[in-house]
């Protein structure tokens, strides 16, 4: 098992590195390269690396880990007087990709529930491949660049939203009632988000970063000079 996971994981990171090099001399956001090894290798195509649970922990640590990156090259006091420009851009790009994906889910005939996973997909960028490419051409610091990432944050809280809203629009049996019920619950969850990510934790962080532990080792003291007898 251990050789075997090593073996996959070799035949992972070669594949990336390759596509990752291909796309930085075609000029290419590298995300894509990443993106490309994946269905290549992946049991959907060559089927070289089976091993998906061990895979998809790695896939969730290796996004986590990118937009902590990117939470520490983003400066708050900067961010901040973005906002609302962010969430007229957020709410604009949401409600025009999310029209479009319904009409299109019933213009080929799909069901209005189709229709409105469809429009929800295609609703959503992906804060982890729009953050990375933003990070490769190291424009993180400009305006620009901090106005698209404010904005994804915005659509990842109405992906709190769907996901809350999803379950009961699948099973089909919710009344105007119920989704109406759901939805304030949606909300009401993402009031507490907000304040908590806005005032607490900023805060909390700072505290923890100001305290200052000293650590002193016990018993240890400096060795006497050792002079030269006679």
């Amino acid at each position: 098992m251990r050789i075997e996971f090593i073996s996959e994981m070799s035949i992972l990171l070669g594949a990336s590195l390759g596509l990752i090099f291909l796309m930085k001399y075609l000029r290419l956001p590298t995300a894509t390269g990443v993106l490309i090894a994946g269905m290549v290798i992946g049991p959907y195509g060559l089927g070289l690396v089976k091993n998906l649970p061990v895979i998809n922990a790695l896939a969730e640590l290796g996004v986590i880990l990118l937009l902590f990156l990117i939470g520490l090259e983003l400066n708050p006091r900067e961010v901040g007087p973005l906002g609302a420009k962010a969430a007229l851009l957020a709410a604009l790009e949401i409600s025009v990709s999310f029209a479009l994906g319904f009409a299109v889910g019933v213009a080929l005939a799909w069901s209005l529930v189709d229709s409105f996973v469809l429009a929800s997909i295609l609703s959503i960028s992906s804060t982890a491949i729009v953050g990375k490419t933003i990070l490769d051409e190291f424009k993180l610091k400009l305006t620009e660049s901090q106005l698209i990432v404010s904005t994804l944050i915005i659509e990842d809280l109405f992906v709190i939203f769907l996901l809350v809203l999803m379950p009961v629009v699948l099973a089909g049996a919710g009344s105007p009632t119920q989704l109406l019920l759901v939805a304030l619950k949606a909300a009401a969850l993402i009031s507490i988000i907000l304040p908590l990510s806005n005032f607490l934790i900023p805060r909390l962080i700072d505290v923890v970063s100001q305290y200052d532990v000293e650590v002193e080792e016990a018993g240890f003291t400096q060795p006497e000079e050792i002079r030269p007898m006679g």
